[in-house]
């Protein structure tokens, strides 16, 4: 019989590449944990290796896993990425939309049909030993976040859950509130971006850089998009909109630089005469 650091050996040496420290970690904490592991890392660092490890795991011991996603775009993108990866006859999806080879040791679905099968049909849970909740932070979304408190309350103690987000910085309060339902919930957390994320700022159709290298704020930038604003602010009070320069109500107003003496007499007999009209009435 295989050892847990075997069976973690084997699925690095299926990768094209190593486990990152992070990675390693929270399959250990999955491993040993009782109620699952909540990781929390940048977009593009790998944490969803951690829910492949999870559908390895059971594959190899004959169990399900269900992973779920809060959209179902992202659903169908998750299902053929699985299917390549594994092959049809692993892999199912359900959605609102779509029902596709839903017995099958890996099933992709939105949130809320994991809900309702929790609620419905619960014997179909029987195998399932991980559950993926893909974009857990969602759990902070109102109306939807009830969903996933919900699984998170009512799945059953057998199933080990996997939460993944890339945007959830109260981590820890989270897991704590999990660790009550679940009888315990590991976390990671990794906070470096392998993919170089920069922010620019447009003006008159120009890219500056927002942020100098060492995290601040580039002073030439600022000072451009300050000029550049006060700029917009003097020139808007100069500048006809479209109402003053089309519309029969505003015609003539102070503020349209085509208003005459005799166009703003003309609105205000026709204001004077609407009134007039409004009072008969």
């Amino acid at each position: 019989m295989k050892t847990v650091d075997s069976l973690v050996d084997e699925f690095e040496e299926s990768l094209p590449f190593s486990l990152d420290a992070f990675q390693r970690e929270a399959i250990d904490k999955l491993e040993s944990g009782n109620g699952g592991v909540l990781v929390s890392a940048p977009t593009s660092s790998g944490k969803t290796i951690v829910a492949e490890y999870a559908i390895f795991r059971a594959l190899r011991a004959g169990a399900k896993v269900l992973y779920t996603t809060p959209l179902k775009a992202l659903s169908n993108q998750k299902y053929h990425d699985f299917v390549r990866a594994y092959g049809e006859a692993t892999v199912g999806l359900v959605t609102g939309e779509n029902t596709i080879n839903d017995a099958a040791p890996v099933v992709v679905m939105t949130t809320e049909i994991l809900r309702n099968l929790i609620y419905e049909d619960p014997a179909r849970l029987d195998l399932v030993r991980y559950v993926v909740l893909d974009e857990v932070h969602y759990i902070d979304d109102f109306p939807r976040g009830s969903v996933w408190e919900e699984i998170v309350i009512q799945a059953p103690r057998t199933i080990k859950l996997v939460g993944l987000s890339a945007t959830i910085g109260n981590y820890r309060e989270i897991a704590d509130w999990m660790a009550e339902n679940r009888g315990g919930m590991e976390t990671v957390f990794h906070d470096v971006r392998p993919v170089e994320l920069k922010m620019w700022l447009a003006i008159n159709n120009r890219l500056y850089p927002l942020f100098k290298g060492d995290g601040g704020i580039d002073q030439r930038t600022w000072s451009k998009a300050a000029q550049e604003e006060e700029a917009s602010y003097r020139i808007a009070g100069f500048r006809p909109t479209t109402c003053c320069m089309s519309s029969r109500s505003c015609a003539g107003l102070t503020c349209c630089p085509r208003s005459t003496s005799s166009s703003r007499a003309a609105v205000a007999a026709r204001r004077s005469s609407d009134a007039r009209t409004t009072r008969s009435t």
